[in-house]
């Protein structure tokens, strides 16, 4: 008899339960991404409204397979908690860049863009990607001048900071009256032995003394200290790129220099906060192991607010750029190790400007796009005059989870095609001499017209790969992927906090200076933080095991399983645990006791209910049912009304509020009606 750890064998590998090479399509169809074997790139496109199981019945399975590398858009972290766990587990690297607020960034991963600036060209690319993705969507210029030459500045001060970097603190270099002290700048900037810093840091020193200076009493130009530093670096490289780009910049009237500044400064107010500085002060993301081992990056944004998600923009920018270097100077050819970018809520995504380019290129790179959306209106909206069209086009595979919008149905039905259909008609005359015939004909008639689509099934899912007919099959159960309980468990209690990893990386380097930026009080906070880890995973994963859980974020709903009898045993065995190795909160019992309290009654009125109304057991699963049943029947709904509204408060959580129902249906309704709104809800 072999053991079994949930749904599978102990000591068994995960390659030999899951074939990690296939990406799972549907519970029954999976794909190779070996594209040599299928003629089909690997970008996928999933269209699926709210609550159609974008998350939970997609995603969640793709990352339980392990077949590439991972970088993924995490809207609230939800995604990071679910499954990092698992996967750093099975050998993954993992780095989350977390932009959720300031608190969050501290525990982020640091990117740097200068470490992966090559050329002059990469510059250009970074500046325009910067001022794309920090323009609010949908407005316009009315005079392109001002972007073009805030643009230019901008140039010349990431030229600066790339080619010769700027001393640390160098904006503290004052005189006792409080102005610059240009002489001890310079000395700093000549002195080889001052660390030069090569970051977004640098950049906002040296626009820091960026201003229109003028004599006040004659109304001439003077210099200011930032003119002062490129002049002296002109002396000695009169055609560098940062002193060609700051003189055009530069040229025009006081004011149109000063609009030009503020513009700049206005531009890069976003990133001048702590906490987005130290998050680029340097590089832990290394984007070159991405495609050679293994590594799931967490891009974590808040859904509510964008400020931070340029930041995201110039991540997948620079990633496509030196991935795509990579694959063909280095590797010549696809990436050893596939790597994915999984797009959750692309509408909200910041991407490179030329996304729709590397779309039709990445196959060959061994890099594809997993594209979420609600509804094509969203990429309609992103990509005018006909360009939404190049998505689709570059995705040989398209997946429809459901959803209402009516102009998608149309779409995806006029996709399907149609189907051929005997037709037989009957004609009667009547009269004396009456007759009758009979007509077979071989019509055509769509697959599926938009309202069949908008009626499929909630478990259900279309598929349409390029060169095959349109599939119909189950939506991915993804509790029964022989990986779910492994990942559940793996994740119970799993933190990340990027200081931690810094701090074992300086102790196994034996070098201070590697963590960076940290000093001895924080060194010691970070210490305790790091046993606070180990401890607490420790504890949280005996839990786990005890409590039998399966959705770690809630383990409280499964202690719903538990009555009286079990709840004493396991805390007499947590009890009889080894000292400081685990102990059972002990408001987290009390809280058990209460969700068994409330168990036992909601099951007792549930019965109660059942014998009243002469119902059927079998047509109740959960108590809301029986709630909502019982609350319907005091509304003098019928039966069949009951049956019918009952569907909006099951699944896997609840559909629709008691009171909005209520609010919604009256008994006096007819159950066509009740029937059509019903299915319009779901």
């Amino acid at each position: 008899m072999e053991r079994r750890e949930g749904n599978v064998m102990a000591g068994m590998s995960y390659a030999q339960i899951v074939n990690t090479r296939n990406r799972m399509l549907s519970q029954n169809i999976q794909m190779t991404l070996d594209t040599r074997h299928t003629d089909l790139n690997n970008n996928i496109l999933v269209i699926g409204g709210s609550g159609s199981g974008k998350t939970y019945r997609f995603v969640k399975p793709q990352l339980m397979q392990m077949s590439s590398s991972f970088i993924i858009t995490d809207p609230k972290g939800e995604l990071y908690r679910d499954t990092s766990g698992f996967l750093k587990r099975n050998g993954y690297d993992i780095k989350v860049l977390n932009l959720l607020n300031e608190d969050e960034m501290v525990k982020s991963s640091h990117f740097n863009p200068f470490r992966y600036i090559q050329n002059e060209v990469d510059i250009l690319k970074l500046i325009t990607n910067l001022i794309a993705n920090t323009t609010p969507k949908g407005s316009t210029s009315n005079d392109p001048f001002w972007e073009k030459a805030e643009g230019m500045l901008l140039q010349a001060l990431f030229y600066y900071v790339w080619l010769e970097g700027v001393p640390k603190n160098i904006w503290e270099c004052k005189k006792e009256n409080g102005e610059d002290d240009i002489e001890e700048i310079l000395n700093r900037i000549h002195n080889p032995e001052i660390e030069k810093l090569h970051n977004v840091r640098a950049v906002m020193e040296l626009l820091k003394f960026a201003e229109v200076r003028e004599d006040p009493r004659t109304g001439a130009k003077l210099d200011s200290t930032l003119d002062l530093i490129m002049k002296d670096l002109e002396k000695e490289s009169p055609n560098h790129k940062a002193i060609l780009n700051y003189n055009k910049s530069m040229r025009g009237a006081a004011d149109t220099v000063r609009s030009i500044i503020i513009t700049a400064n206005a531009r890069l107010a976003p990133v001048e906060t702590e906490a987005v500085l130290s998050i680029l002060d340097d590089d832990e993301i290394d984007i070159p192991l991405i495609g050679t081992r293994k590594t799931a990056i967490y891009c974590v944004i808040p859904d509510n607010d964008t400020t931070y998600n340029f930041l995201v923009g110039i991540l997948y920018k620079m990633m496509f750029q030196r991935l795509y270097y990579e694959a063909d100077f280095i590797h010549g050819g696809p990436l050893p190790v596939h790597v994915t970018f999984m797009l959750d809520e692309f509408d909200n995504v910041a991407l490179p400007e030329d996304f729709l380019s590397l779309l039709s290129t990445m196959r060959s790179r061994n890099i594809s796009s997993i594209i979420i959306i609600q509804d094509l209106s969203q990429i309609k909206t992103r990509y005018k005059d006909g360009e939404h069209e190049k998505i689709m086009a570059n995705c040989d595979t398209m997946i429809y989870l459901g959803g209402n919008g009516p102009g998608t149905q149309k779409e995806l039905s006029e996709l399907m095609g149609k189907a051929t259909i005997d037709k037989r008609t009957n004609g009667e005359t009547l009269g004396k001499q009456g007759s009758s015939s009979r007509n077979y004909d071989v019509v055509g008639r769509e697959l599926m017209f938009p309202d069949e689509l908008r009626k499929i099934e909630g478990n259900k899912c279309i598929l349409f790969i390029r060169g095959f007919d349109p599939v119909l099959d189950n939506k991915i159960e993804s509790k029964k992927h022989p990986l779910w309980n492994l990942m559940c468990d793996a994740q119970k209690g799993e933190l990340f906090d990027a200081r931690i990893e810094r701090l074992r990386k300086m102790k196994s380097d034996k070098q201070k200076n590697s963590i960076g930026f940290v000093n001895e009080a924080e060194l010691a906070h970070l210490e305790l933080l790091e046993k606070k880890e180990k401890k607490h995973y420790e504890d949280e994963k005996r839990v786990a095991d005890l409590l039998g859980t399966e959705l770690p974020e809630k383990p409280q709903q499964y202690i719903f399983r538990l009555d009286y009898e079990e709840l004493d045993q396991l805390v007499e065995q947590l009890k009889e645990a080894p000292p400081g190795k685990i102990v059972l909160d002990q408001d987290l019992i009390h809280k058990a006791k209460e969700a068994v309290d409330q168990q036992i009654k909601t099951e007792n009125e549930k019965q109660a209910y059942i014998q009243m109304n002469q119902i059927d057991v079998r047509e109740f699963k959960t108590p809301e049912e029986a709630l909502a049943f019982s609350a319907l029947k005091k509304k003098n709904f019928s039966n069949p009304q009951i049956k019918t509204l009952l569907k909006l408060v099951r699944g896997d959580r609840e559909r629709m509020d008691l009171n909005a129902i209520l609010e919604t249906f009256d008994p006096q309704m007819d159950m066509e009606t009740i029937e059509m709104m019903t299915e319009m809800l779901l």
